[in-house]
């Protein structure tokens, strides 16, 4: 098991160091608990690479988040562009039929007239996140987004290594 990205730091909030941060998974409230600790694989330099939250709420921007670790707004400034990981195994189980969005990266993607390309990387926008496919079988590389939504995936085996669309007139077209 890993670390899995469970949110991006967008800025600084406020003078005593707390962090405005965009959630990456569907349990905010069940994984900004105070007193976790999160890893920042990519902390600034000088930075410490692991937080202890000690505040989280919600408001309409975003997660507002504090750590023991970051004592006022320069040094929260400083992990703006970050991300927070915790390990997998701290995480709510899954359920049958769900996953991790990165583990749909490197499947391989098929549509009604054979292989699109594979999951090169998937990045969560507002709505629904996007699967981002990249077909390097010709002259030249192709690199396709995919809205990942009911209406156009079908079905997803991580097991097998597919994720099976059924994508609208022009999703695929050069």
């Amino acid at each position: 098991m890993g670390q899995v990205v469970v949110g991006t730091v967008r800025r600084a909030h406020g003078m005593k160091g707390q962090l405005l941060v965009h959630p990456e998974t569907d349990d905010p409230e069940g994984v900004y608990e105070v007193g976790r600790v999160f890893a920042v694989s990519d902390a600034p330099e000088g930075r410490v690479s692991q937080l202890t939250l000690s505040s989280a709420g919600w408001s309409a921007k975003g997660w507002r988040l504090g750590f023991a670790e970051i004592g006022d707004r320069d040094a929260a400034e400083s992990f703006a562009g970050c991300t927070l990981e915790v390990a997998e195994e701290e995480l709510a189980a899954l359920r049958e039929n769900e996953f991790f969005l990165h583990d749909l990266v490197g499947l391989d993607v098929e549509g009604p007239e054979g292989s699109v390309g594979r999951v090169d990387w998937v990045f969560d926008r507002p709505g629904q996140p996007v699967l981002v496919v990249v077909d390097d079988r010709g002259d030249r590389e192709t690199e396709r987004l995919i809205p990942f939504t009911a209406a156009i995936i079908q079905s997803v085996d991580i097991e097998a290594g597919i994720v099976r669309i059924d994508p609208p007139p022009g999703l695929l077209d050069p």
